[in-house]
């Protein structure tokens, strides 16, 4: 089957209903609930919301991380998916732009005091609306409990209560905790211009059913962009990530300072396979086949190898498979140990002989003014280009495309020929 990467369509059409109704002018939510409501079986559980995030300043490389993904969001829409929690989601949500927005946790109280904020927020964005949240627990110690129609229940604090402490600050209202009053520096300090632009993002991405846990999802080709907050990095690691969410074009997991004393440093945000991944898979149409170069030989049948539907090792003796469409070049020329002309050798032998099926060539390689010593085998990128224009009898030169990595916004390029 081959590869290809489309639009995210219509979203009520395909079954993902907006946490915005329209008609009510409210926003909802409906929990997800995949087990039993009995014993241990669900994860559901109840505690004490935050208004505020600690979250805010204090995840690591966030800069960089957001630059690079803004810098391929032109190449495949977004999903964010994201704990609720302090809602530092909504910090996101204002920085990369995003087609779809999935929620989780297992609090239960945190869907109503969101559902709560957001309405408070789309009424009037002038205020803040941590700040009349708060005034509303003040009022009503029963904000967040469960209620019956013809039942009461009240609730007391014991002579004994011990106050909650969180950064040497005590804090004992009940059951709300981290005030804005006590905690400005955790609260989501925005203009009402940037409220107003964040509830009409909501409206349209926002999704209607949260969980309770962290979801089963069907990507649809999106990049996938999750924010794990304090989540233990074993049990939120990239590879249960993959594991949850299928179809994705990459997956950016990012992670709050500390878990349990241990700092992330978001590595894996900042891998450059991540999103060179996702700008290859942006290039290619219709059936596809890599070409890596002999010294990476070793990854074929990797999971760096499923890209493209088939692959190949250049100068290898492998045939390009019929009714291929797309070809793409993996850094051929970045990763040569042998001389140059050799490296010419075995690029003419593959480009000189190819099915008329072939419509389009990639060749990904690194940028000769990005600093790497590989890429000095070219002095410019144009002169990359005309190299290969030379080359690529029956071809022209349609565009350039860069991918981010490691804090630099063009650590890989991707000529893109058309044939004629």
């Amino acid at each position: 089957m081959s590869k290809q990467w489309w639009p995210f369509p219509d979203r009520e059409s395909s079954g993902h209903p907006r946490a915005w109704n329209s008609g009510g002018e409210i926003f909802e939510f409906s929990v997800v609930i995949n087990k039993p409501i009995k014993w241990l079986e669900n994860p559901a559980s109840f505690g004490a919301v935050f208004s505020g995030s600690n979250d805010r300043g204090a995840v690591l490389n966030q800069k960089e991380i957001v630059e690079q993904i803004n810098a391929v969001s032109k190449y495949q829409p977004i999903t964010l998916i994201s704990v609720i929690g302090g809602c530092y989601f909504l910090d996101l949500t204002l920085e990369i732009p995003t087609s779809r927005i999935v929620l989780f946790d297992s609090n239960v109280a945190e869907f109503t005091k969101l559902s709560t904020v957001l309405n408070i927020m789309s009424e009037n964005p002038l205020i803040s609306p941590f700040e009349k949240l708060e005034s509303l627990f003040q009022g009503d110690n029963t904000f967040l409990m469960p209620h019956s129609p013809v039942g009461r229940v009240t609730w007391n604090l014991n002579p004994s209560f011990r106050s909650w402490t969180f950064g040497g600050v005590e804090e004992t209202p009940f059951p709300f905790i981290l005030t804005s009053e006590l905690f400005p520096e955790f609260k989501l300090d925005i203009t009402s211009e940037q409220r107003k632009k964040l509830i009409e993002i909501l409206k349209v991405n926002l999704d209607l059913n949260v969980h309770l846990e962290f979801p089963d999802i069907d990507a649809n080709g999106h990049l996938v962009v999750v924010f794990c907050s304090n989540a233990n990095p074993e049990e939120l690691s990239l590879e249960f990530l993959q594991s949850k969410i299928l179809n994705s074009a990459g997956i950016i997991p990012i992670r709050a300072e500390k878990y349990a004393g241990v700092e992330l440093d978001n590595r894996d945000a900042l891998d450059p396979h991540l999103y060179w991944e996702l700008v290859a898979r942006s290039c290619l149409i219709g059936k596809s086949h890599q070409v890596w170069p002999p010294e990476d030989s070793n990854l074929i049948g990797s999971k760096y190898d499923s890209t493209t539907d088939s692959s190949s090792i250049l100068g290898g003796g492998t045939s390009i498979p019929l009714g291929v469409h797309s070809l793409l070049l993996h850094i051929v020329f970045g990763k040569a140990l042998s001389s140059h002309e050799d490296r010419h050798l075995l690029f003419l032998g593959l480009v000189s002989s190819l099915s008329s099926e072939i419509k389009r060539i990639v060749i990904a390689d690194w940028p000769p003014e990005g600093g790497l010593p590989q890429s000095s085998r070219f002095s410019t990128t144009e002169e990359f280009i005309d190299y290969c224009k030379s080359s690529l009898s029956g071809f022209r030169h349609s565009e350039t495309l860069f991918a981010p990595g490691e804090g630099n916004l063009r650590r890989n390029m991707f000529l893109i020929f058309e044939r004629v």
